[in-house]
């Protein structure tokens, strides 16, 4: 008998009796993650003080965690490609958060008319970033399950992301 910790999507379920068949589905149980409690909408005083803080002026789609990823799965670059068609790229900024302190080159290469901040954020300017932003983009191949798209919605924010691996469950 193979006893099996608890999983979080039905997605990683799905995945673990494909890689391994001879686990049943009925020795797996779902726990899905939950998010801290900061993340809620943020009050307008918190938007501007982070807006003043990081010089926002712009309308901004909101990126976080890594941007590549192990061969490119996080796809920050399907972003950058999309923006960089635009006839008026300078109408959007993208806000970066946590990921290498720096843009990849890759993605700068994208990016050259388009605002781009990269910055580590508290939870708090993070709810206020999520509270503030566009959407939340989150073009990932793949993913376990997806924290970033439950804050993003708790704080009000819009998502946009693929119908694969576990997003389409999240959301």
């Amino acid at each position: 008998m193979v006893l099996c910790t608890p999983l979080i999507s039905q997605n990683t379920a799905r995945d673990l009796t494909y890689f391994f068949p001879h686990i049943s589905s009925n020795q797996i149980t779902i726990a899905n993650c939950g998010i801290k409690p900061i993340f809620s909408p943020a009050k307008e005083e918190e938007i501007n003080q982070f807006r003043q803080k990081y010089n926002v002026k712009k309308p901004y789609l909101l990126l976080v965690g890594e941007r590549i990823g192990l061969n490119g799965y996080k796809n920050a670059i399907y972003l950058f490609r999309t923006l960089s068609k635009l006839v008026d790229r300078q109408q959007f900024t993208v806000f970066c958060v946590g990921g290498k302190p720096e843009l990849e080159p890759e993605l700068a290469a994208l990016a050259k008319d388009i605002k781009t901040f990269v910055a580590p954020l508290t939870d708090e300017e993070l709810k206020a970033a999520y509270s503030a932003a566009i959407a939340y983009v989150c073009p990932s191949k793949y993913e376990g399950f997806g924290l970033p798209i439950l804050e993003a919605m708790a704080c009000g924010c819009p998502v946009i992301t693929g119908r694969n691996s576990s997003l389409n469950e999240v959301g």
